[in-house]
């Protein structure tokens, strides 16, 4: 099993060839030093874009949700460890690694299926704001895992301090597609499997879902690595040692679509039915993709002309996808879960497409390609359509504000494009 810091020059180069002029050509540097770890070329100004920040956002922008934060005061409780050494614990044939940097590329791979890079992603925040976070990643030292497509079990452990209203979220950690799968003609595309199982758990206590977390406060390294540790060798022991790479079903999909007729004030009343807002946090838990027509610019989240965010939770009242103002465009049901669409252009002119989830979805099996290729009938003017190319893929959780250290824990995940 690797899992590790990756940075060649080579790819870098890759990553830097000409595209649109010097602005793409220092997008795709800038892009790629901050998903390694890296100083961002333009870290603080305020205008770039990062690894999918989400609803349009990026490093030092966070614009794109429209949050109108700021209202609460310092939980104050929190300690960032800071750009230390990744502590790592090796036991039973499995390895788990805590990452508290802002930026860190995580590489998973396996002997055969897909593979997977992940980032704490703290794109909006830096460590003279206060608060902070950690990533914990359980892996298999066998690089061989239930399905050819299951992920690593991982959890992110987060509390900040309110941003500003055009700078709500602080960071996206995630997990992206790796290896190959991308970009891909829309077209070509038959199946956009996600199958998660996750929990919000503030103060140990699960807000939405029951799933165990996987790490105990991030102040204390030895602390977290070892209780995910126990959890992981206990529960995935089997699993690592048996070397059995298999494809899952997929389940069968409801693709019913019916287009909304209420405008905002009706759309008011679906944020409230839809929101969790009886928490001291504000976060989502969102699948983020990017398009365009260039199968290069579609896969750097600053130049791509089309992005779609699935929401399968809203938490707190500040996390407002763009569009909100202009109320819910469609809705659509996938895997038994009714999605309603809100669109509208972030600050970079990118057209941005948000599904929510109309109640919390913590446990999700299905695909949702339909949720793409649907928006032909709904009447949307700027969407995605099979002549595009999808060249990123990522499912994390957007971290806004948090009075106390809450955890977002991804028990079960599997992402599969094909």
């Amino acid at each position: 099993m690797f899992v590790g810091l990756f940075l060649s020059l080579l790819n870098v180069g890759l990553v830097a060839v000409p595209i649109g002029g010097a602005v793409g050509t220092l997008a795709g540097i800038d892009y790629y030093r901050r998903i390694n770890g890296e100083e961002p070329l333009w870290y603080g100004s305020g205008d770039d874009d990062g690894a999918g920040g989400g609803s349009g956002n990026g490093y030092g922008d966070g614009d794109g949700d429209g949050g109108s934060g700021g209202n609460y005061t310092s939980g104050g409780n929190y300690t960032w460890p800071g750009n230390e050494p990744n502590a790592t614990t090796v036991k039973g044939g499995v390895t788990v690694a805590e990452y508290c940097q802002q930026y860190v590329t995580v590489n998973i791979s396996t002997t055969t299926g897909q593979n997977y890079t992940l980032n704490p992603n703290q794109w909006g925040w830096t460590q003279s704001d206060g608060g902070g976070l950690c990533m914990n990643v359980t892996s298999f030292n066998n690089e061989t895992y239930a399905t050819n497509t299951t992920a690593p079990q991982w959890s992110a452990t987060w509390q900040y301090d309110a941003g500003s209203s055009d700078q709500p979220v602080h960071a996206y950690p995630n997990i992206m597609i790796n290896g190959g799968v991308l970009p891909v003609k829309l077209s070509k595309v038959e199946m956009m499997r996600l199958d998660v199982q996750w929990a919000y758990l503030d103060a140990g206590v699960a807000v939405v879902g029951t799933v165990p977390v996987t790490s105990t406060k991030t102040t204390s390294t030895s602390t977290a690595t070892k209780a995910a540790t126990t959890k992981a060798t206990t529960a995935t022991t089997e699993a690592a040692t048996t070397g059995v790479a298999t494809t899952t079903p997929v389940a069968a999909v409801d693709s019913s679509v019916s287009t909304a007729s209420t405008a905002a004030v009706a759309a008011t009343t679906k944020v409230a039915a839809r929101s969790v807002n009886d928490v001291t946090f504000s976060a989502n838990v969102a699948v983020d993709m990017f398009f365009d027509a260039d199968a290069d610019l579609a896969g750097l989240t600053a130049n791509a002309t089309y992005e779609v965010m699935v929401w399968l939770a809203q938490f707190g009242e500040y996390t407002d996808p763009i569009g909100i103002s202009d109320g819910i465009v469609a809705s659509q049901v996938v895997d038994g879960v009714n999605f309603t669409l809100y669109t509208g252009t972030n600050d970079k002119e990118q057209h941005v497409l948000t599904w929510i989830a109309e109640t919390a979805a913590p446990s999700f099996n299905g695909s949702i390609l339909p949720l793409i290729t649907g928006l032909s009938s709904l009447g949307v003017t700027d969407y995605p359509t099979s002549t595009d190319y999808m060249g990123y893929f990522a499912f994390g959780s957007e971290a806004y504000y948090s009075v106390d250290e809450v955890t977002f824990d991804v028990e079960r995940l599997s992402m599969d494009i094909w």
